[in-house]
């Protein structure tokens, strides 16, 4: 899952957040379970 760009530690228990679910948002993001540091997540559920 990755590392937050914030505090560096594990992704993994983060609240994922998918491309337009919140309305407005382009890119999928995960918001980091230490920090709460919204992490975006460029390319994820897109066609290859």
């Amino acid at each position: 899952m990755g590392e937050c760009i914030n505090c560096q530690q594990s992704l993994s228990g983060g609240d994922l957040t998918v491309p337009w679910e919140d309305g407005d948002n382009k890119y999928a993001y995960i918001i980091c379970p230490h920090c709460r540091c919204k992490n975006t997540l460029y390319g994820f559920g897109e066609d290859d």
